[in-house]
């Protein structure tokens, strides 16, 4: 690789439109008529994760690269298991599967069951599951997180529970999902029962709430979380809503609040984490979430502005 072609990569980590991305890849056919698949792999998840228009053309590239790998096959059913189109994570892990000689990764069941998570496929999820299992997958940190929240997500906590019980060493984030799984199954009791037995809930504080969003003429609940350690050192606030290009869930922002709950100092730190509008349990009114609609619900300066 040259020096032209490298520069042309490095600046593609900057590029914030489509249009920036097109000339970045116009750039880099010039200089090199055939792109490698560590340049491809790069090229496709920019389009397909970080620009949030750009996805279509991510998958318009895929088709014409010659044997993509299994990242590049992640790398798109990660966009398309967040997008508006969920069922199309599905169809693409399935052609994977047909197509790439090399065998689904952790990454490829983790992202391919967050689609049938969003599309709350109770059969779409237990198929991927004994997929998992034919690969010995299953246990994996990763996949069973999923596959608890996807299980929560159909209203099957009993599954959920399945899966959790027989994960041999359970982070702070399982706990947490299959803790979720239960109240969105509406089993409390067990949610209780599990929420008490956690090694780590002694650690910090959590507390949980709805705060109102007004966008136009619509009022939309905002489910957000409070993390912060036990103390009597002054406390700090802080609200933690990551960039437009990882609109997430507090099931993945959890482990990061409660890191910075339990730093030691003399800061007491309360980390709020919240559910972008139209994922996870803020609402999710029938309206065009474009980026517009993100940037605004970004642009709080502080929490309940």
């Amino acid at each position: 690789m040259n020096n032209t072609y490298n520069q042309c990569l490095s600046l593609l980590n900057q590029c914030k439109t489509l249009k920036a991305v097109k000339q970045i890849h116009a750039s880099l056919l010039k200089t090199a008529p055939g792109l490698d698949a560590f340049s491809a792999g790069k090229l496709l998840l920019h389009c397909a994760v970080t620009i949030s228009d750009s996805l279509d053309y991510a998958r318009r590239f895929f088709l014409h690269f010659p044997n993509p790998d299994v990242f590049m096959y992640n790398t798109l059913v990660r966009g398309f298991s967040e997008s508006d189109k969920p069922q199309n994570s599905i169809t693409t892990f399935i052609e994977m599967r047909r197509k790439c000689l090399d065998p689904p990764d952790s990454f490829s069941f983790a992202f391919v069951l967050k689609a049938a998570t969003n599309l709350r496929s109770l059969k779409s999820g237990i198929q991927l599951h004994c997929q998992a299992l034919v690969h010995g997958l299953d246990g994996h940190l990763f996949v069973g997180t999923t596959l608890i929240s996807m299980y929560g997500e159909c209203e099957r906590a009993d599954l959920s529970m399945k899966v959790f019980d027989e994960m041999s060493d359970p982070n702070v984030v399982v706990w947490n999902a299959v803790v979720t799984a239960c109240f969105r199954s509406g089993d409390v009791k067990n949610a209780e029962r599990v929420f008490n037995t956690m090694p780590f809930w002694n650690l910090t504080t959590w507390n949980t709430g709805n705060w109102q969003w007004k966008f136009k003429d619509s009022s939309i609940n905002i489910y957000y979380e409070e993390h912060e350690r036990e103390s009597s050192d002054p406390t700090k606030n802080i609200l933690m809503i990551p960039t437009i290009s990882d609109v997430s869930t507090v099931e993945e922002w959890r482990s990061v609040a409660k890191d910075i709950a339990q730093r030691d100092g003399k800061v007491n730190w309360r980390a709020t984490i919240v559910d972008w509008p139209g994922l996870g349990y803020s609402d999710r009114p029938k309206m065009d979430y474009n980026a517009d609609v993100m940037e605004n619900f970004q642009s709080l300066g502080t929490f309940g502005e």
